[in-house]
């Protein structure tokens, strides 16, 4: 399996939606994750799910789980829409919605982590460098 094979079963990837681009900064432990779409995809309202006009795409950038120990990023251009019903709305994307398990995951580790940082402070014991 190559690499943006994996990336996208990671992502849980669907159409419209492929990994672009890959970059890793071994210096600064970073991976970045491009992702682009099919610039002829019809897209949808995402309140309503009915075919919504494309006006125009916006730069979005989502922190996601570390991936092999490296910070990793996803960034995409996101079609926003304009819907009859629910007016401009930015549409829907699979590793930001509410119950991916990007998502889910992501907001365990944070309260994970907020639960160390109380018993840190319940203890008188600082936090390490760095927050974490």
């Amino acid at each position: 399996m190559k690499d943006i094979q994996l990336l996208a079963q990671i992502l849980s990837l669907v159409p419209p939606w492929r990994v672009g681009r890959v970059r890793l900064d071994r210096s600064h432990g970073n991976l970045r994750i491009d992702l682009v779409s099919s610039p002829d995809h019809p897209w949808e309202c995402p309140e309503c799910r009915q075919p919504s006009e494309s006006l125009r795409c916006e730069s979005r950038t989502w922190q996601h789980l570390d991936i092999c120990q490296y910070k990793s990023t996803i960034v995409a251009e996101v079609p926003v829409v304009s819907c009859e019903l629910h007016g401009i709305q930015v549409a829907w994307v699979p590793w930001a919605d509410s119950n991916s398990r990007q998502t889910t995951w992501a907001e365990r580790r944070a309260i994970e982590r907020l639960f160390g940082l109380v018993e840190d402070f319940q203890t008188g014991e600082a936090p390490p460098a760095g927050g974490g």
